[in-house]
């Protein structure tokens, strides 16, 4: 035949229904069964086969008899069970299971137990074990099974004492903390506050003075709001506070600690990496590398006046 007589066949892949841009991050595994699954995808499920009312009464006599187990244990009267009734030994295990059920449910064994929901905040026992295991090279799955391992090997009485310390820490969630961390705490929750009271059209400042530190006051307050603490009255707050004089600074200097940086890195890691992703359709991290060695040409919108792109970790 020849080769401009001939046409291709037509036909539709279910590939691109299988491995979706959610589905990209599968295994060759995982997805060779999801093709198996559809290909036999017309399989009718096993019809189910009653008993007859003769069939139950035998059955029921024999186990009444006391063929309750479907191990070895009754071997022996099933399969004279199955031959007087012309089944399969299989059919006769089956009913020996849905027997026992009933029995269990009608003795009130077989419900299930209803627990009521402990709502919780903050950390918990499991928690508090899990600082306590040291991860060395393990990689997170791994970490996290040997996690549960070791929790499975203790006693009650160990998991009590975890339980007893969790409470105490939500009860005071700053027991045992440094008087440092629990300043940093608050500030960031007073921040996030004037944050919230901006995007409203609220106006709002303060400031913040560490009597027992001869260090700059902290302010905070909403961005419009900020400028209004000149040097005279951080100047003055400082004096009638800690009755100390230190020279203040400029309202809009933002001093940051190792922790704060941390947490603003991962943040501006997290909004360029999803930037890219909806972009690219790649769920990859955003490459510094190429981009700055000029083999990927990027467009960047959004980012303050007289700051470039680059990596966040020289933020």
């Amino acid at each position: 035949m020849s080769v401009a007589s001939a046409t291709a066949e037509r036909s539709s892949s279910v590939l691109k229904g299988l491995k979706t841009y959610i589905r990209s991050t599968m295994r060759n595994d995982r997805l060779s069964a999801l093709g198996l699954m559809h290909i036999h995808r017309d399989f009718q499920k096993r019809s189910r086969e009653d008993y007859s009312h003769n069939m139950n009464v035998k059955l029921e006599e024999a186990w009444k008899g006391g063929m309750k187990y479907a191990g070895k244990r009754c071997k022996d009267e099933i399969e004279e069970v199955a031959n007087s009734l012309a089944i399969s030994t299989e059919r006769v295990k089956e009913w020996i299971g849905n027997r026992n059920a009933k029995e269990r449910r009608e003795n009130g064994e077989g419900k299930p137990m209803k627990r009521k929901a402990a709502i919780t905040t903050g950390t918990n026992s499991y928690a508090l074990f899990a600082k306590t295991v040291k991860r060395g090279t393990m990689d997170g799955p791994t970490y996290c099974k040997h996690i549960a391992n070791e929790w499975g090997k203790l006693d009650e009485r160990e998991k009590e004492v975890f339980r007893e310390d969790a409470q105490q820490i939500r009860l005071d969630p700053y027991k045992g903390k440094p008087r440092e961390a629990v300043i940093s705490a608050q500030l960031n929750i007073i921040g996030q506050a004037c944050q919230t009271l901006d995007s409203i059209g609220y106006a709002v400042c303060g400031l913040g003075c560490d009597r027992e530190k001869e260090a700059a006051p902290d302010f905070f307050g909403t961005q419009d709001a900020a400028p209004f603490f000149d040097f005279d009255l951080q100047e003055k707050f400082i004096l009638f506070v800690s009755g100390k004089k230190i020279k203040a600074t400029k309202p809009d200097q933002t001093i940051c600690n190792e922790e704060e940086k941390k947490e603003l890195r991962q943040l501006v890691r997290k909004h360029f990496n999803a930037a890219w992703a909806i972009s690219t359709k790649l769920a990859t991290p955003v490459p510094y590398k190429e981009i700055t060695a000029g083999n990927i040409l990027v467009e960047v919108e959004g980012l303050p006046e007289g700051i470039t792109f680059h990596m966040e970790k020289r933020l």
